[in-house]
């Protein structure tokens, strides 16, 4: 690679005559929420451009009404991350770089490493091009090397910099979050209109190794309804059916199962009211968060360092020590499908979860004496001693 295309910190300036951005990141939905922060940054950066999301089919109905720092959203065909250009036998990814190429000044790549993604910002045409490299990827005008296990969204955001994006200052900058509008929050009521605390569960996820057993979430489930009170509402997509109608059948009365009746802006709308969000490292996780829900997650070690929580207390984990295949050894994800987080404990998860809960009351508490009790005029002016 030509080493003049990594960049410098002094070479990290805005480009001029931007007036459309396009921002590659057609991915998951935990991928994409990490990305928030630097699509911030970069409408900062360019205030007077449109930004387009150039994401996944799920994208373009999610975004579309909901205010953010994007413009519009644009499916890309893909089947497993970005296909390679020599790859698209039906050609969907020719049609859509034919229909796109040209028109944008700026193509920012959040997808990952560029091993593929990078092609495909190349064949755009834009005249400014950045984004993560990695060797054997296509160079664009400005790169950072992609050095696996860094925190996704210090990873995205060290990307917008190499166009002149600087990150919001303050640590809450680097939270994701997304606007909760009335219609996603008409939706939930939809769904659930109970008014009483409940927590979100969510037993599913699409790597196999990140799945705590469906049996210990039914434990704590169990336990947090015996002593808080709560009801358990268990959640997921269509895919998630058979794991949650296992733990619907295990949490009894505690329980309740809307899994595959929410859209997206639906389960935001129920993350904005819930008590709690309970879950393996998966997409729901991280659009709770989004919505400013406290959430716990179950995570595998090497994941809590890419997309665990960065800053606070709201949002916690409870991390698995297992870094091998509980049945063959081997390091990296192998044949066996297989929980690689069985080890954590339910007593660890229920300890974290009524501490984040008793955080979150306390917390309300405060606002609510703050709102119904206005400062004195001496106390608003500062102490006298």
């Amino acid at each position: 690679m030509d080493q003049r295309k990594v960049v410098q910190p002094a070479d990290r300036t805005r480009f001029d005559d931007v007036r459309e951005i396009g921002v590659l990141v057609a991915s998951g939905i935990g991928d994409f929420v990490a990305t928030v922060p630097a699509l911030h940054a970069l409408r900062a950066a360019y205030p007077h451009a449109r930004l387009v999301v150039l994401g996944d089919v799920w994208h373009p109905d999610f975004l579309t009404g909901r205010p953010g720092p994007w413009d519009e959203a644009v499916p890309v065909p893909r089947n497993t991350g970005i296909a390679r250009l020599d790859r698209d036998p039906g050609g969907r990814l020719r049609e859509f770089l034919e229909a796109q190429r040209g028109r944008y000044d700026l193509v920012v790549q959040l997808h990952g490493g560029g091993a593929d993604s990078n092609a495909v910002v190349q064949s755009l045409g834009a005249p400014h091009t950045v984004g993560a490299w990695t060797p054997g990827a296509v160079e664009l005008d400005r790169c950072v090397r992609y050095v696996p296990g860094r925190p996704e969204v210090l990873r995205c955001l060290e990307v917008a910099e190499l166009a002149g994006a600087r990150p919001a200052s303050g640590t809450q900058g680097l939270v994701p979050s997304l606007v909760v509008t009335d219609d996603d929050l008409a939706q939930a009521h939809d769904a659930w209109p109970d008014t009483g605390p409940f927590v979100l569960v969510h037993p599913g996820a699409r790597d196999a190794r990140r799945c705590w057993p469906v049996g210990r979430f039914a434990e704590v489930g169990v336990r947090l309804n015996q002593t808080l009170g709560i009801r358990m509402l268990v959640v997921g997509a269509e895919t998630d059916r058979a794991l949650a109608s296992q733990l619907r059948s295990r949490l009894g009365p505690a329980g309740a199962d809307l899994t595959g009746r929410l859209p997206l802006g639906g389960f935001l709308g129920l993350a904005r009211r819930c008590t709690l969000f309970l879950g393996n490292d998966s997409g729901p996780r991280h659009l709770a968060v989004a919505a400013g829900a406290p959430t716990v997650g179950l995570f595998l070690t090497s994941n809590v360092r890419t997309f665990g929580p960065l800053v606070g207390a709201r949002d916690r984990v409870v991390e698995s020590r297992t870094v091998c295949c509980p049945t063959c050894g081997r390091p990296e994800a192998c044949d066996h499908v297989i929980s690689w987080v069985e080890d954590v404990s339910v007593d660890e998860v229920v300890a974290t979860c009524e501490e984040v809960v008793e955080d979150a009351e306390r917390l309300l508490l405060v606002g609510a004496v703050g709102e119904s009790e206005p400062s004195s005029p001496a106390s608003a002016s500062g102490s006298a001693s």
